[in-house]
């Protein structure tokens, strides 16, 4: 079971003079407060501030369990902000590069890739993947259910088809046909993102790609996998009752 939340840091008790408290949360299933199981290390990929991308080998995970020795959940990992289960490639990496795909003229799966530092069949199913995700009418729904005229602007900041030597342009085939969708489903998750946060419901700082999946997750242990294909995985964030 893996939990969302908390943050990397040097040392999980802040320095080894002075053990501090550590602050868990409450178990997932007994709302009981957690207690330390360990840590675990992972390498990952990440995107700084800049847009640039690095590899930090010392992403530092807490582990947590129950302190009910009857809850059913065992133990969990806490996430640092923007981490989510089993991703070499952070969830933020993935918005960098679909977001390239679909707004800057002439890219390629094979310029992102080198970009990246990955393979260019990687970025490939990255845009499958945001495709089957979450469906462009239910995104527009959730969005309008926040607000009617929240919806993004018709006019959508799209890659237009790359011209030929003749100057025209030609429709692209394989998974460039799918740049523009990819593209739209990242606009409507940063725009339904943008209206929860109006809103108040909680949601972390971050892309909306990458808050949204992590507040699902927070909410009700979802993790959307990145297989080749998953048609039945959606993101459907609904408006709030009342």
């Amino acid at each position: 079971m893996d939990v969302p939340g908390g943050s990397s840091m040097d040392s999980p008790y802040g320095s080894a003079d002075c053990k501090q408290e550590l602050h868990l949360g409450l178990c997932p299933g007994c709302q009981l407060p957690a207690s330390p199981k360990g840590t675990r290390v992972v390498a990952q990929i990440l995107v700084d501030e800049a847009g640039g991308i690095y590899r930090d080998a010392d992403v530092l995970r807490l582990r947590a369990q129950c302190r009910n020795p009857g809850c059913p959940l065992g133990s969990w990992t806490i996430y640092e902000p923007g981490g989510y289960p089993c991703r070499r490639y952070a969830l933020s990496v993935v918005v960098s590069g679909v977001g390239e795909l679909a707004g800057v003229p002439g890219a390629t799966l094979t310029g992102v890739a080198e970009r990246l530092d990955c393979d260019r069949n990687t970025v490939a199913r990255w845009v499958i993947w945001l495709v089957l995700l979450g469906g462009v009418d239910e995104l527009c729904r959730c969005c309008a259910e926040l607000d009617p005229d929240g919806l993004p602007p018709p006019c959508l900041p799209v890659a237009p088809p790359p011209a030929g030597e003749d100057g025209s342009r030609r429709l692209p085939s394989g998974a460039a046909r799918l740049f523009p969708t990819a593209g739209l489903v990242l606009l409507l998750l940063e725009r339904l993102a943008q209206l929860r946060r109006r809103w108040g419901l909680p949601l972390e700082e971050g892309p909306g790609l990458v808050a949204i999946l992590r507040q699902q997750f927070l909410d009700s242990r979802l993790v959307i996998w990145l297989p080749h294909a998953s048609p039945g995985m959606r993101v459907s964030p609904a408006a709030p009752q009342g």
